[in-house]
């Protein structure tokens, strides 16, 4: 249901939003990457553009290349050639390089250099709550 993720965040603790992205920069990401967004995805974009909440910072349509999703997408699939193409990061843990992923259905992977994506949530909304 819309708003459901936007709302889910928002309600978090220590949570900060930047400003929401455009249509256009989202389609412009996702063209970048070769892939789609999951609606929850596009959903965060297009109501906080980037944000942190409950010790999560998430990627999104930044002009930081640290929490931009291409810049930090191109440079974990670099670290990670195994994971498929339909995966883009939504954090970097900063612990053991583990990158969390997601799919164009909205499910969350794991991953450490090296490694095989691991499925760890269903959604954006059930990682960042937990």
């Amino acid at each position: 249901m819309k708003g459901d993720f936007a709302e889910t965040i928002r309600a978090l603790p220590d949570f900060y939003p930047a400003n929401g992205a455009s249509v256009e920069d989202i389609k412009s990401a996702e063209q970048k990457l070769g892939l789609t967004f999951s609606s929850e995805y596009r959903e965060y974009l297009e109501a906080f553009g980037d944000a942190s909440a409950n010790g999560h910072e998430l990627t999104g349509i930044s002009e930081s290349i640290r929490i931009n999703v291409v810049s930090v997408t191109e440079a974990e699939r670099l670290r990670n050639p195994g994971v498929p193409t339909n995966l883009y990061v939504v954090e970097q843990a900063r612990v053991d390089r583990i990158a969390i992923w997601q799919d164009e259905h909205g499910a969350i992977f794991q991953t450490m250099p090296g490694s095989k994506p691991e499925k760890v949530c269903e959604s954006l909304s059930e990682y960042i709550a937990s």
